[in-house]
């Protein structure tokens, strides 16, 4: 069975009773398909907890990623994923994206979050969105990205 690193997996998120149950509903999905290897693991330390599985991880799967540069070491954080994300041949995982959000909804990290965007539109082998106009969005943006994007209805229980 592929082994998958899901992010984001927060345990600051998870002492402070930030419940979202789309992440553990995600988690209880990708369980049935892959070994989620993180699912117990709860990060502390952002986008670096995965160099602990770098070479343990066929895929890494992220969500809400273009809001990176909003989080405590934001910045730093964010120049070390699209590091991570040009390396990723090299490391042999590959990348599987919600795009969530058309970009941010905050301008102050303006220009890590298109970074951010651009990046996964180029370098997901496969990017879900919930919305049917996220294809053309994310078309309009990286021509050829579009091929890749799958529309799959907001989960509800």
């Amino acid at each position: 069975m592929k082994k998958i690193y899901i992010y984001p997996n927060s345990l600051k998120d998870r002492l402070l009773k930030r419940y979202n149950p789309y992440m553990d509903d995600l988690m209880e999905a990708a369980d049935k398909y892959f070994t989620v290897i993180n699912r117990d693991k709860p990060a502390n330390s952002g986008i670096f907890d995965f160099l602990k599985y770098i070479f343990k991880t066929d895929i890494i799967y992220f969500n809400w990623i273009e809001k990176l540069a909003e989080k405590k070491g934001g910045v730093i954080q964010s120049l070390f994923l699209l590091i991570i994300i040009n390396l990723r041949k090299l490391f042999g995982f590959e990348i599987v994206w919600t795009m969530h959000n058309k970009l941010t909804h905050s301008g102050k990290h303006y220009f890590w979050a298109t970074a951010i965007f651009k990046s996964m539109l180029r370098n997901s082998k496969v990017i879900i969105t919930h919305s049917s106009e996220g294809i053309d969005f994310g078309e309009s943006i990286v021509p050829g990205s579009g091929k890749k994007i799958i529309y799959i209805p907001h989960p509800v229980k």
